[in-house]
């Protein structure tokens, strides 16, 4: 499956939520960022059918 770039802007405060998010799981704010938005739309963490 290809894949689409997403650009998003966010408030400071929530993007230091999310920074210290993906350091507590050792990933970087976009695979964090990523996580959630797959969970929200079909409750799938690894992007896997």
């Amino acid at each position: 499956m290809r894949k689409k770039a997403i650009i998003t802007y966010v408030d400071e405060n929530i993007y230091e939520k999310l920074n210290e998010l993906a350091i507590r799981k050792g990933a970087s704010i976009s695979q964090v960022v990523r996580e959630i938005i797959l969970h929200e739309l079909n409750g799938d963490r690894n992007g896997e059918n």
